[in-house]
């Protein structure tokens, strides 16, 4: 036989409130027993398990199949980051951080690097083409990742390469 617990310390264990742990236990008809200043007490087990729908008792072959299924999925995750085909989301986080960091400072430098080339023009087309030329410069460094050794899982794709 397991702990005997009264509804208030159910109620305290499970998160649910005194009055719904005792209309559940009552109205399921389990047993009580006289506890101290008026209490009931109630089985801890049994009253766990019509709190939260348990039936049966827990199968060790179950217990043990679901364990090793757990450890299955953590072992292919593993494996997975290994392979260089998960990456850890912080990781990538902090790149692409510092991938929008390193496109807005290019940007934002385009102007006083221009300024120069592009005081002579004079022609406004020959103006935009060489604004255009150097965005998509910007954008194509970004897109091959080459200032950013760092980007996560790039070492083991280079490695492999």
């Amino acid at each position: 036989m397991s702990k005997q617990l009264s509804a208030t310390e159910l109620a305290d264990l499970t998160g649910k409130s005194r009055s719904k742990v005792r209309e559940a236990l009552v109205g399921a008809g389990l047993a009580s027993t006289p506890g101290p200043r008026s209490t009931r007490l109630f089985d801890s087990a049994e009253a766990l398990r019509v709190l939260f729908g348990g039936t049966d008792a827990l199968n060790p072959a179950q217990e043990q199949a679901r364990l090793n299924a757990a450890k299955a999925d953590l072992a292919e995750i593993e494996l997975s980051k290994q392979r260089g085909e998960l990456l850890d989301a912080r990781e990538v986080a902090a790149a692409w951080s510092h991938e929008g960091m390193m496109l807005r400072n290019y940007l934002l430098q385009l102007p006083a690097r221009l300024a120069p080339e592009l005081v002579g023009l004079g022609d406004l087309r020959a103006i935009e083409d060489q604004l255009r030329d150097k965005i998509h410069n910007a954008l194509g460094a970004l897109a091959g990742g080459e200032h950013t050794p760092g980007w996560p899982g790039r070492a083991k794709q280079d490695r492999a390469a």
